[in-house]
Parts: structure tokens; sequence; C-alpha cells
């Protein structure tokens, strides 16, 4: 995909002098420790991002992902002719979007979910905007919530539905602690998305997961007021009409907490 400049950065020894990556030599018998950085990664497909400073750059995995050369920074105005993730978009991301992905790539628009509002879509001309079907956050910010994902994750999601490799993905979440995550915590619905061809496809997978996750959150509830209630059955309550009782002027007197 045109591969890099892999010069020498402050960022390369700074955050990755610690990523290595298991390899076996074809002439050796030996295996041995091959020290790689997110420089080494490979994408396929072009990845871009339009970013309007939501963000602390040095939180944001989007621009962790750039300082790596893995994804490319658009400007504002500027024209994008592949697949933007956007909350824009109305369609799902499905492998009937390959072909547009692997010719004009895949984008990402960075802002904060707590500013959409502010946020100049008008000034980010594309005309193939999707969204994700439902998955969990693994990030930071915004663990276990569901549709809460960040750049990284967004990116990583979209190489599968489209139909990439998972290799990909993992590779592409492989710079950040909790990236291993993403893929765990989602290991089902992607499974259950995989067959998935089209948008209405993931629509209907979607909605007959969450049709199930309902009807198991009311059974686990009423399972558990159930258990709760039989709890309380088999503890030995005072009646009302027992022996313990309190004196009037204590606690009924109507002026007992009247100021004097």
């Amino acid at each position: 995909m045109g591969r890099k400049n892999k010069s020498t950065s402050r960022f390369k020894e700074r955050e990755f002098s610690n990523l290595r990556i298991n390899s076996e030599s074809s002439s050796n018998s030996d295996s041995d420790n091959e020290v790689r950085t997110a420089f080494d990664i490979e994408t396929p497909c072009h990845l871009s991002m339009w970013d309007v400073g939501h963000c602390d750059p040095k939180r944001c995995s989007g621009r962790k992902l750039n300082r790596f050369e893995l994804v490319k920074i658009l400007k504002l105005k500027q024209r994008f002719n592949g697949v933007c993730l956007s909350p824009k978009g109305q369609t799902y991301v499905s492998k009937a979007d390959r072909d547009i992905v692997d010719k004009h790539g895949l984008a990402v628009v960075d802002c904060s979910w707590a500013r959409i509002d502010e946020t100049p879509f008008h000034h980010m001309p594309c005309r193939n905007l999707r969204i994700l079907p439902y998955l969990i956050a693994a990030n930071p910010v915004n663990y276990g919530k569901p549709t809460r994902l960040n750049c990284a994750e967004a990116f990583a999601a979209s190489l599968i539905l489209v139909g990439y490799d998972e290799e990909y993905a993992s590779a592409l979440l492989s710079p950040f602690k909790w990236g291993h995550s993403f893929l765990k915590l989602n290991r089902e619905l992607f499974g259950m998305y995989s067959p998935c061809k089209t948008a209405e496809d993931l629509k209907r997978v979607e909605q007959e997961y969450l049709a199930q996750k309902i009807k198991f959150e009311e059974k686990r509830d009423q399972e558990k007021a159930a258990n709760k209630d039989d709890y309380l059955a088999g503890m030995d309550f005072p009646s009302s009409e027992s022996e313990y009782t309190y004196e009037s002027d204590s606690i009924e007197d109507p002026d007992i907490f009247k100021p004097t």
C-alpha cells in the first residue's frame, strides 16, 4: 500500500521499544525474537481521518496511529472518495463496501462523543458515509459501553466487517495495551456478523442479537427477584403485632422536633 519511510523517529524508541513480535527464521531451526515496531505494521488499505481537535493528542488513538504513519490526517474540506465512518452515516459498513475500500481506503471522523453537535461534518466531504453495528468498546474511556468506540477500534472493526483477515485488525490494535480486549469482548458478535454480506444482513443479525439480549436480561432479572423473595421468605421477621413498640413521646409526638 505504498509503505512509509521508516526513518528514525522520537516516537519509535520512546513508545514502542518494547513491542516485539516472535518470528521463526526460515533458515534456522531455532526461533529468534525479531524486534518490530508499529512502523512495521502492514494495513490492507489506506487509512485516513479528519481530526477536529476534540481529543488530547497524547491520548487520541487516531493520532497515535498517525504518529506511526498508519493513518493519514485529512484537512477540513478535503474530499475523501473511500468509505468514511461517521455519526452522520445511515448504512452499516459491510462486505458490499469492499471494492470501494480496496480502491480508495477507509476513514473515520475523530471527534468527541460528547461534542457531536460541535463537529463540522459539512467540511468533511464524502459520499460513502457508514456506521458500525452493535459492538462494545474496550478503550479505557468507554470500556464496556456499546457503540462508544474510538478511532482505532472503529478502524479495526471495519476491516473485519468488510472482509479483511482479522490479523490486520489485531495488528492495528497492537500498539494499545487494551487493544486485544476489543476483539475478545466482541468475539461472539464478530462471529455472528461474519456471514453477513450486506448492510441489511448486518441489521437483521444485530436486531436478532439485541432481541435475545433483552430476553436474557429480563429472565435474569426475574430469576434474581425470585431468588431474593425466596431468601427473604426464609427470614424470621417479627410480625406487626409483636412485642416491639415505641414510646409515643419519643417518635410519634409531632412537636418533638419543633424548636423551643
